[in-house]
Order: structure tokens, then C-alpha cells, then sequence
């Protein structure tokens, strides 16, 4: 079998990632007591998009940037760490991992998704505001209740940097090649596996020990947190000690996202939260989740509702279109709009950067080529809102904003490149459409 000619979308990486986790029991592979594969799935699944060429690295660095710059950005984050980081730690009954993005409201730099619950949540409780900075800047404004944990992934990166037998056992990390062994076998492919699983293998038991300490200071009663997968250290170590975790949706669920997907399982994965809110009913029944049905619960975006009733009464600009892009598919899509440039002439092109591309995007080639040759606008840290508010049309791949759009009445357009298989539903019920459809029916008018 030619893996590489089988595997060449989401879909099919997902299928093949499933089928080795049935086969090879990945999902129970402890030792430890760290489910080292459930640690590290994210990860493999990222790498292997982009060994299979399914997407690209949101994270790959400027060529400008040298190994001097690089050196000195790292000391100024250190430096940076250390100063924000507070050594008492107050006892609360709520703690509350916030985004590390940040919007403006009322004047204070906020994360979106928990600002409002921990509004209110803090009328009645008292809470503790876990927080890192973002692209190495910490600027949210100084709260006493709020403690950055940056200092808790330098410990760990530096700690995934010693020999793993330090830090391990060597019967633990024989086990953990064996199954990057077999992992190669299974997708017959040459792959960075073992590296892969022993360094989130150090990284977890580093930072699973790091947030107990936290944890067991705070001694909260429940934890709230954005993009869970990401945090499978810090929900071990909440359920060690008997806290409750509770994701707080951030973006599109599908079953082709890993982080929440385990159509295989047959219980909760190990590192999963207890409770999932979500936006509303539509998302609660997206998916077949690997928890009781009634501990995903429709919480509400307070944050957006409010966007909604200030951008609705907007007007639409006849023929603007907004481009979204995005960091895994900054090339994808921008080769996509260059080659239908001169059917998309009749309309005016909005250019809406991820903001993983806002100090990269004019090192990418087509994206010069719209800027400069097309008359396309770029847009980087601008009201997005405003921008779908106004816009007839949105075109995107599985960006969030895409419903996002449609709720500020926006029709939505989308391109058919890894990662649209999130957006079948809507293209099946007709509440989307694909680019090439929309391209055809435009030239028919």
C-alpha cells in the first residue's frame, strides 16, 4: 500500500489514525501513569498533516530572522517570565484558564470566551485567572487574581531538551519505541514518532507535577479552560486531585477534529474534560462525544451575542467578498483566489490574515501578487465583525468565522481544500456553497 498516495486529506488521516488506535490500542497505552499516546495525539496528528502535505506549519518562522534575533527574543521571554510571575498563590473556589489571545472591552485587554463567565462567576465566588502570555507578550491588564503559568512551559521545554533517561525510566521509554515502531509499521511511512511521544512524554510529566502544585494551592472546586487538548498535563492533574474541568467552546467541532473526536472509543479518553459548554444546541449535537450526552450543555457566547446586536443593523456593500484565511492553509488559499483571480474581478476582495500570519504573510509570494498586482485588501488586527457584517459574500476553508458570517448574514463560500470536510453539513443542508459552484453561477449571470 502507497501511504502516501492513500492519505491526502483530513478525512482519510483521521480514518488511518483511527484505525491504528483500534488496532494498536493506542488509547491505553500507560506507563507511568501517563497515557502517553492520548498526550501526544495532537501533536502526531498535526506532523503527520504536514508530512502527508495536508497542511501547512502556522509556526514556521521568518527566513529573516536569525539564529542572534532568535537568542535574544528567547532571554527577553525569559526575563519577561520572570517578572510576571507571582509566587503567592491565593486560595479560590473557581479557577479559569484563560485564552491567550486577546480582544479590547471596556478598555481592557480580555479573552473572549471566559471573560464573561468569570464576570459572572466572581459575583459570588472568588476565582484565580490562570493565564500565559501571547506571542511572547504578556498584556492583559495586571489583576491580583490572575497568575501567568509561562514559567511552567519553560521548565518543561527545557526539561524535553535532557536526556530522556534522567528524567524516565528505561523500561517506560523501551515501551514508548516500541509503539513508534509499530506506529511505523502502521502508516508504513518514516516518521518522527518516537521523538514525538518521548518529548510529550517528558513535557506531560513535568507539567502535570508543575500544575498539581498550583492546583492543590488554589484547591478550586472546578476548572474552566479553552482548547482542552492542549491541556491534557493540567486536566490529569485536576482529576488526580478531584477537580472537575470544564471546556468552554472556542471554535468549529467537527468529527474530523481531533481534539474532541474518538468515534473508536468506547468511554471518555483519558485526558478529556468533564464537561463541555457550548455555544448552543447546534454544536452539542454536532458530534457524538466521548461523554454523557448531559454533560455537553448549550452555555451560549455571551461575547459574540453582543457582536451580533451591534453589526447586524449594518448594511451590506453589494459584491464585497471576504477572503478568510488561515495559518494551516496560508498558501493553499491564496494560490486558490490568485488562479480564479480574474473571475473573482467583478468583486470587491477583503483579505482577512489569521493572526499566526500577521509578521509572515508578506514573505508568501501570492499573497504579494493579490497585494500588489490584484488590488485585493489585506486586513490584519481589524474588526473582523465589521468586516463579515459588510460583506456579501465570505469564502473560507474551516475557518470559525465562516458561521460567524453567516450569523451577521453573510453567505458563506467554501474552498475545497483539506479541512473543508468540517463544513459538509452545511453544504449539504444548502446553508453554503462550494467556491466552484459559486464561480459557475456567477459566470451564468
Amino acid at each position: 500500500m502507497d501511504t502516501k498516495k492513500k492519505i491526502n486529506s483530513v478525512e482519510s488521516l483521521c480514518q488511518a489514525i483511527w484505525s491504528a488506535e483500534k488496532k494498536l490500542q493506542l488509547i491505553d497505552l500507560n506507563t507511568e501513569d501517563v497515557y502517553y499516546w492520548a498526550a501526544a495525539r495532537m501533536k502526531i496528528y498535526y506532523s503527520l498533516c504536514q508530512r502527508f502535505d495536508i497542511l501547512e506549519d502556522p509556526s514556521t518562522r521568518l527566513k529573516e530572522e536569525s539564529a542572534r534575533d532568535r537568542l535574544w527574543s528567547l532571554l527577553k521571554y525569559i526575563f519577561e517570565t520572570l517578572r510576571n510571575t507571582r509566587v503567592s498563590i491565593a486560595r479560590s473556589d473557581i479557577c479559569i484558564f484563560e485564552h491567550p489571545r486577546h480582544k479590547d472591552i471596556n478598555g481592557q485587554k480580555v479573552d473572549i470566551y471566559t471573560y464573561y463567565l468569570s464576570t459572572e462567576q466572581l459575583k459570588r465566588r472568588s476565582a484565580t485567572l490562570l493565564s500565559t502570555s501571547y506571542n511572547n507578550k504578556f498584556e492583559k491588564e495586571h489583576d491580583e487574581r490572575r497568575l501567568y503559568v509561562d514559567w511552567v512551559y519553560l521548565i518543561s521545554g527545557l526539561a524535553s531538551k535532557l536526556p530522556a533517561i534522567l528524567l524516565s525510566k528505561r523500561r517506560s521509554l523501551n515501551t514508548i519505541k516500541r509503539t513508534a515502531k509499530s506506529l511505523q509499521e502502521q502508516f508504513q511511512i518514516n516518521h518522527n514518532f518516537r521523538e514525538i511521544l518521548i518529548s510529550s512524554f517528558i513535557k506531560f510529566k513535568v507539567e502535570r507535577f508543575l500544575f498539581s502544585l498550583i492546583l492543590r494551592r488554589v484547591s478550586p472546586k472546578k476548572l474552566y479552560l479553552v482548547v482542552a487538548y492542549d491541556y491534557a498535563p493540567l486536566i490529569s492533574a485536576a482529576k488526580s486531585l478531584n477537580i472537575d474541568s470544564v471546556e468552554l467552546q472556542h471554535g468549529t467541532i467537527s468529527e474530523y477534529h481531533l481534539g474532541y473526536s474518538y468515534p473508536k472509543s468506547t468511554g471518555a479518553p483519558p485526558y478529556y474534560p468533564n464537561e463541555i459548554y457550548t455555544w448552543n444546541k447546534f454544536w452539542k449535537n454536532r458530534i457524538e462525544y466521548p461523554i454523557e450526552k448531559c454533560k455537553v450543555k448549550p452555555y451560549g457566547f455571551p461575547y459574540f451575542d453582543r457582536i451580533k446586536q451591534k453589526y447586524s443593523p449594518l448594511e451590506k456593500t453589494a459584491g464585497k467578498v471576504t477572503v478568510l484565511s488561515q495559518g494551516a492553509l496560508t498558501s493553499s488559499i491564496a494560490k486558490c483566489i490568485l488562479y480564479n483571480i480574474d473571475l473573482l474581478k467583478s468583486y470587491q476582495l477583503h483579505y482577512k490574515l489569521h493572526p499566526s500570519e500577521y509578521n509572515r504573510w508578506k514573505y508568501q509570494p501570492e499573497l504579494l501578487k493579490l497585494y500588489n498586482n490584484h488590488g485585493v485588501v489585506f486586513h490584519t488586527d481589524c474588526d473582523l465583525y465589521e468586516l463579515l457584517a459588510t460583506s456579501e459574500y465570505h469564502i473560507g476553508v474551516f475557518s470559525t468565522a465562516i458561521f460567524e458570517g453567516i450569523d451577521l448574514g453573510s453567505k458563506p463560500v467554501i474552498i475545497d481544500l483539506p479541512g473543508c470536510e468540517y463544513m459538509r453539513q452545511l453544504l449539504s443542508t444548502g446553508r453554503a456553497i462550494t467556491l466552484d459552484s459559486f464561480l459557475d453561477s456567477k459566470n451564468l449571470d
